[in-house]
């Protein structure tokens, strides 16, 4: 998972990819759909249930003055997740979003309460005193990687003897909060698909998130037999 989440509405793309490229290069850890998807990857679980989820910091860019409803869809999620993780105290309440216009606009409603940031003009220059007060908005959440994993395999990794020793009583229990973790992504799920019909959302995103409710359904379904 990514430290950083970067949404943007469809004319927004080539701009988006230019910021993340830029943070990446100053070793920053970014997600971007359109370089972070490969082929074969469930989509919507890993924007929607992983990145989304996990993130440190969302930077909204924004170079039109409407957002796509994909875009709200991803803002909407986010804060979503940042209040459960306020509620239970894992984050202090804070604006986690960093709002980057790339031109002069009326701010949009679901982000005017957010600290934004001004991108007038960006030419991919990161020595400007622009580029460089996105940096400090970032730098309040979020610190550099030097990128430098490891490169074993998960799956290689040895597993201590003691650890596989597990009765069934830690077996149930796993169990039973594996089941209570699919009650949340339902929850989730269905605010999200409810925030869509509400909002009269392309009948694809429509369709596909009522058949992601129901994928987690079937897989609590699963659990309990």
């Amino acid at each position: 998972m990514a430290d950083i989440f970067i949404c943007y509405s469809g004319q927004g793309k080539a701009d988006a990819i230019r910021i993340a490229k830029a943070l990446e290069l100053d070793d920053w850890s970014v997600f971007i759909d359109k370089s972070n998807l490969i082929g074969g990857t469930e989509w919507h679980t890993r924007i929607f249930d992983i990145e989304l989820k996990e993130t440190k910091c969302l930077v909204a860019v924004v170079n039109q003055e409407t957002l796509s409803g994909w875009m709200k869809n991803e803002i909407v999620s986010f804060l979503i997740y940042e209040h459960e993780r306020i509620e239970k105290h894992i984050l202090p309440k804070d604006d986690r979003i960093i709002p980057v216009y790339l031109i002069k606009c009326d701010r949009p409603s679901i982000l005017h309460s957010y600290t934004d940031v001004e991108l007038f003009e960006w030419d991919d220059d990161t020595s400007t005193e622009q580029w460089q007060n996105f940096i400090k908005a970032l730098s309040q959440w979020v610190e550099r990687t030097n990128n430098q994993e490891s490169d074993a395999h998960p799956l290689e990794s040895k597993v201590p003897e003691e650890q596989l020793n597990i009765d069934s009583q830690q077996i149930m229990s796993k169990i039973i909060n594996l089941g209570g973790q699919l009650r949340q992504r339902i929850e989730r799920a269905e605010q999200i698909h409810e925030f869509r019909v509400r909002e009269k959302n392309d009948a694809k995103l429509i369709t596909e998130s009522k058949r992601h409710v129901d994928q987690l359904k079937a897989e609590l379904d699963k659990l309990k037999k």
